[in-house]
């Protein structure tokens, strides 16, 4: 770091601080806190460097997750679908939900999460009303063994994935 970077990062926490008056004992902290922010960003791997470093860093954990995504259908042992709910309950791989998407009238659409609190207000707000057209709003809930499907019509397939134990 340069001293041009050095005096950046003190006055940046300095304004942090909001104070007028500068105490040599605040310069150093500031000083100090800047190094190790600088050591951290260049020799430690667990944190994100720069912009340059993120794609990297993102393929790299897609590659570690990717054997434990799995993803599940209505033909899929241990799933199936009835009343829009996806019973899981004979799932023993099953752990968290990634992502939804169910079959409607021959086209998929992506679902999003909704909680109970929220339940009224999407019957009540026209932008968050369940529709198919111009743009579809379907909603899903994980109750326990399965998840339910809120939508304007019958779903008949799904694709799910899903983060297996």
């Amino acid at each position: 770091m340069n001293i041009v970077q050095l005096h950046e990062r003190v006055r940046f926490w300095v304004d942090v601080v909001a104070s007028t008056r500068f105490e040599p004992l605040d310069i150093n902290n500031a000083i100090n806190a800047a190094i190790e922010l600088k050591f951290l960003e260049t020799y430690e791997q667990s944190l994100p460097m720069n912009r340059s470093d993120s794609f990297q860093r993102t393929q790299k954990a897609r590659e570690i997750l990717a054997p434990f995504i799995e993803k599940a259908t209505v033909n899929t042992i241990g799933f199936s679908l009835s009343n829009n709910i996806i019973n899981i309950s004979n799932s023993s791989s099953y752990n968290i939900l990634l992502s939804l998407k169910v079959q409607i009238q021959g086209s998929y659409y992506d679902c999003e999460p909704i909680t109970y609190d929220r339940l009224n207000r999407i019957e009540r707000n026209p932008f968050r009303k369940v529709r198919l057209s111009p743009s579809a709003k379907i909603y899903y809930i994980e109750k326990k063994g399965g998840i339910e499907i809120i939508s304007p019509d019958d779903v008949s397939n799904f694709e799910l994935n899903y983060l297996s134990k």
